[in-house]
């Protein structure tokens, strides 16, 4: 899995990669015989009922920022590679993390359109293993708006099958996989 959340001409951290970087790393992809594969193929393959390349990988892109939306999906098209947009809800625009790099509802529609597959990666992009003076209740109920919350609004505003969940930051716990679980996500 290759994880891309910002793609920048002069990039400020190490979140991003100038697009130029980007597309050498696609490139080498196809000229080592790697086959990009989508979301949907590698939940079937996991469920049994698909085969994949032995060689395969899968392109996902982060957060929600406007660049993977005008940078990174012209270039993955022009290789033909499917990709995952792992969206945190609070970040699209008109939401209250939401600023100027900030990806819009109708233009995740547009690439849900396409063929993009688009999955959760909560509401508020927090690091979920954290209860932060919550109660045990308090905290259950934040974790499964978290989880549940953002594949419920990304169902209803795109009308599709949210299936797969991103960590933020990759961290997880006992909690978090099995409110993960309860929401119905696959993987």
């Amino acid at each position: 899995m290759l994880c891309y959340p910002r793609f920048e001409d002069k990039p400020k951290d190490s979140l991003a990669i100038k697009p130029s970087d980007f597309e050498a790393h696609m490139q080498t992809l196809k000229d080592n015989g790697i086959t990009v594969i989508s979301m949907s193929d590698f939940l079937a393959w996991r469920r049994g009922e698909k085969g994949i390349p032995a060689k395969s990988a899968i392109v996902s892109i982060d957060d929600g920022y406007i660049s993977g939306y005008s940078v990174a999906w012209p270039i993955l098209k022009k290789f033909g590679y499917p990709f995952t947009m792992f969206i945190y809800t609070d970040y699209i625009k008109g939401g209250p993390k939401s600023g100027g790099q900030s990806i819009s509802w109708e233009q995740l529609a547009e690439m849900r359109d396409a063929g993009v597959d688009i999955q959760s990666h909560t509401v508020s992009h927090s690091a979920l293993k954290a209860k932060k003076g919550k109660t045990d209740e308090q905290y259950q109920a934040w974790l499964k708006n978290e989880i549940a919350g953002s594949k419920e609004l990304l169902e209803k505003n795109l009308g599709i099958q949210v299936k797969a969940f991103a960590y933020p930051y990759g961290l997880h716990n006992e909690a978090v996989r099995e409110t993960a679980k309860q929401a119905g996500y696959e993987a």
